[in-house]
């Protein structure tokens, strides 16, 4: 062997190793300047992205941001919270494309595409594309994770209240909601309940009397203190010509304390006609009118009563201002030129000065919209059954009383 070539080998792998290190030297500083070049565009792409939603330009800035972060498990919020932002703003085509892209991926995993989905489907809803809404909200009522099945499911009931699809509300409900003891929980209940009754309120419109009785006696199942479907049932007992079986039922649900009085007391009304104007319903209709300040009866009882005798006419309006500080008495009062109703005026001070101003007599106990006309179904937060009569303060009784 030639001992003097070792020496050689030796150089040859020494300048090798020192040429490879050399090269991998250069290919880290060209990595390295690469991803700054990288992180500078995405930064250039984030600040594009903030420009634009400042500007509410909302598809330049979803595309934007879009581009700047791609979709995967770990930037699935960020997209998500995006979509919800441009909705939220009125941005709808943009919150849907934000949406869609996300579906788009590949990296998703199923818990995944159900959010997504749910969140395409809100914007659906707000865009009317109702179709596509229910076709999504069906889907992720399927969902493993129980808060995307119940977020489907208000959705999809607020959908159906929308369109007036009240069986098919009904249905998803009994189908897909959480139940405990085999019933729906107290709050689906109630809602499938006021469901039944707009049912049977269609029916009744088309003169179907039976198929309205037995879409309440499904909504006295679903809720059997629904104050609605019993005033429904006394509206059937008229209509059939019953009207001593309907005084019956009205008058038990005014003591259990029921106190719609907009419906009631033009239920009350009917019976009075039914009844041939017996004096005796009168009666009752003058003392539930005072002791409750009814004032939708007080036309029609003051009216009957100035038949009789302008003296009880009168009696009557100063005990309905008196226990409720009614308006409508307050006009009857200062309408009636007779001189004996002069001593009422002193009544009218402490009235004044407490309608500051207009009364509102029904508020929703939910959200507290007030408003002239009862609703069952709030127009502010969508409760239903949450309206309740607005008390105001009794006007001061300077003690007059009228002379004789």
């Amino acid at each position: 062997m030639d001992y003097w070539l070792l020496p050689l080998l030796l150089l040859l792998l020494l300048a090798a190793y020192l040429i490879g290190r050399r090269v991998q030297r250069k290919k880290s500083r060209r990595r390295r300047q690469d991803r700054h070049v990288l992180f500078d565009s995405k930064a250039q792409q984030y600040i594009s992205g903030l420009n634009f939603l400042l500007n509410e330009e909302g598809d330049a800035a979803a595309e934007a941001f879009i581009d700047a972060l791609p979709v995967s498990r770990q930037t699935l919020q960020t997209h998500l919270s995006l979509g919800r932002m441009l909705r939220k703003n009125g941005e709808i085509s943009s919150a849907i494309r934000t949406h869609q892209s996300l579906l788009a991926s590949p990296y998703l995993e199923a818990d995944d595409v159900d959010l997504v989905q749910l969140e395409l489907a809100i914007n659906y809803v707000v865009a009317g594309l109702l179709d596509r809404a229910e076709a999504l909200l069906r889907d992720s009522l399927k969902a493993q994770d129980p808060y995307i099945r119940q977020q489907a499911l208000e959705h999809l009931v607020a959908l159906y209240r929308e369109e007036k699809e009240w069986q098919k509300a009904i249905e998803v409900i009994n189908r897909h909601a959480e139940r405990r003891f085999g019933r729906a929980t107290e709050e689906w209940a109630n809602q499938q309940s006021h469901f039944s009754c707009e049912l049977a309120e269609q029916s009744i419109a088309r003169g179907a009397y039976q198929e309205a009785q037995r879409q309440l006696r499904a909504a006295l199942a679903f809720d059997k203190r629904s104050q609605r479907a019993q005033l429904l049932q006394v509206r059937l007992q008229l209509l059939s010509g019953d009207h001593v079986a309907a005084r019956k039922k009205l008058i038990k649900l005014i003591l259990a304390g029921c106190d719609i009085w907009e419906p009631m007391a033009a239920l009350l009304l009917q019976i009075y006609e039914q009844s041939g104007r017996s004096e005796q319903v009168l009666q009752e209709l003058r003392e539930i009118s005072v002791r409750h300040g009814v004032e939708p009866l007080l036309g029609a009882v003051y009216g009957e009563l100035q038949k009789i005798s302008p003296e009880q006419a009168r009696d009557y309006l100063q005990e309905m201002f008196e226990a409720s500080g009614s308006g409508e008495a307050l006009a009857g009062i200062l309408e009636d030129a007779d001189q004996k109703m002069a001593p009422l005026r002193p009544l009218l001070r402490g009235y004044v000065l407490q309608q500051q101003a207009i009364h509102m007599p029904h508020i929703c106990s939910g959200c507290g919209y007030s408003s002239q006309q009862h609703y069952w179904l709030c127009p502010t937060c969508k409760s239903w059954g949450m309206g309740r009569r607005n008390q105001k303060p009794k006007p001061t009784n300077s003690g007059v009383k009228p002379s004789a």
